[in-house]
């Protein structure tokens, strides 16, 4: 039967907390039952034994009451008002005031208030139970007469003694319990967390691979619908058309593979070392200097002389600036694009800027998430390109400037002996 009702009280199947309230109930019976019966064969006083026995009974039914019910919080808030307020301070004053084991009962009461209540009802509770019980040690002390005494050095000792025992054995029980609970629940966590990350690795594995599949034939259409767009010359406009259209289409589909290529790269791996990031964005302003005069725009490079290496991940780097000087080319005509790298503490911080038609105020809050774009793209550039930063341990934020155009500010962290 004993076997059966603590199956019935600790089962696995029961809320976590309901489980800790009844250990510490459980634990606050024996407790009272015990201090009644030594009560007793010490020779106490019969209201002691009587108020001993009477709030292990109080505890019984309440933990009963709770399991039935299974109203929780009521019978939480149940046990600190008749057994914690009322029950204890009147056991503490007729059996020996601090001079007996109700302080140790006090720590417990406390302890399981904290445990069992949420919220501002945990702090309420909490707090009453500390004023309640540090006004009856004072009053104790300033009113002895007011408490009734332990018969005899050996009563004070054995009341003492099996008031810490008891408590002692309850608390750390519980805490034995909490800790195995969980590191059970700490090994399962990981073992999902493990499934997870291998899923997640089969997925941008798959992602990568259809992308790359996708390229070739991708390549072929374009090249395909540009020499029919070719024959087709000026006997047909309206083909010609279509056909530039087409072509439109197939180089947006383009872009978007070449996105989630990207995409699948970030998720997979960083690979960051020490890095010359002043080289780096020279390389890139002079691959990206031909393309941005097609449109004659000027790209400048405002680079702060002797910066430090960065660390960071290279290739993903220059597909940072390269999306940058691509989105700022695509929005600019005429004009200017300026790159300008400075140290600031131990970061450098970038800024990207043009004298293009800026982003559409609407559009600028979320203008780094995912399929967000201001002229029909793919909206997968500036979500890769805060990606790639954030994961290289850098932030990035978007304006549009006051005399016009946009300005993409980053930043990365200085090489400092990082592993």
């Amino acid at each position: 039967m004993i076997k059966r009702l603590i199956s019935r009280l600790f089962d696995e199947k029961l809320e976590f907390r309901l489980r800790i309230f009844n250990m510490l109930a459980l634990g606050g019976i024996i407790i009272s039952y015990m201090m009644a019966i030594i009560t007793v064969f010490q020779g106490g006083t019969a209201m002691m034994a009587l108020m001993n026995a009477a709030a292990g009974t109080g505890a019984l039914l309440l933990t009963a009451l709770t399991n039935i019910s299974g109203r929780c919080q009521l019978g939480y808030t149940l046990t600190a008002i008749t057994v914690f307020l009322i029950t204890f301070p009147v056991m503490f004053f007729i059996g020996g005031g601090y001079r007996s084991g109700m302080p140790c009962f006090f720590l417990f009461a406390v302890i399981f208030t904290v445990c069992m209540l949420d919220g501002a009802k945990m702090f309420i509770f909490a707090g009453l139970e500390l004023a309640v019980y540090s006004a009856c040690i004072f009053t104790a002390y300033l009113r002895p007469s007011l408490i009734t005494p332990l018969e005899s050095e050996a009563a004070y000792l054995s009341d003492v003694y099996a008031g810490f025992a008891v408590v002692a054995l309850v608390l750390g029980s519980t805490v034995y319990f909490l800790l195995r609970l969980y590191k059970k629940q700490q090994k399962a966590l990981d073992e999902r967390n493990l499934l997870l990350a291998e899923m997640n690795r089969r997925k941008t594995a798959m992602l990568a691979d259809m992308s790359h599949e996708m390229r070739t034939p991708l390549t072929v259409v374009s090249v395909d619908i540009q020499r029919a767009a070719d024959m087709a010359g000026e006997s047909s406009p309206e083909t010609k058309e279509l056909l530039a259209g087409a072509q439109d289409e197939i180089m947006r589909l383009a872009r978007l593979v070449n996105g989630l290529l990207s995409l699948a790269s970030v998720r997979e791996s960083v690979s960051r070392q020490k890095t010359d990031y002043s080289a780096l964005i020279r390389h890139t302003v002079q691959a990206w200097s031909t393309l941005t005069a097609k449109k004659n725009n000027s790209l400048t490079d405002l680079t702060e002389p002797g910066l430090p290496p960065v660390f960071c991940d290279p290739d993903l780097f220059a597909e940072v600036l390269s999306n940058l000087f691509e989105n700022a080319n695509r929005h600019t005509s005429g004009g200017e694009i300026q790159i300008k790298a400075v140290r600031d503490g131990g970061m450098i911080k970038t800024t990207v800027s043009d004298t293009g038609e800026g982003i559409p105020e609407k559009l600028l809050p979320d203008i780094f998430a995912r399929g967000v774009s201001g002229s029909g793209g793919t909206g997968y550039g500036l979500y890769i390109v805060k990606m790639i930063i954030e994961a290289n341990g850098g932030t990035v934020t978007a304006e549009n400037q006051p005399e016009g155009g946009a300005a993409i500010t980053f930043t990365v962290p200085v090489y400092a002996g990082q592993v």
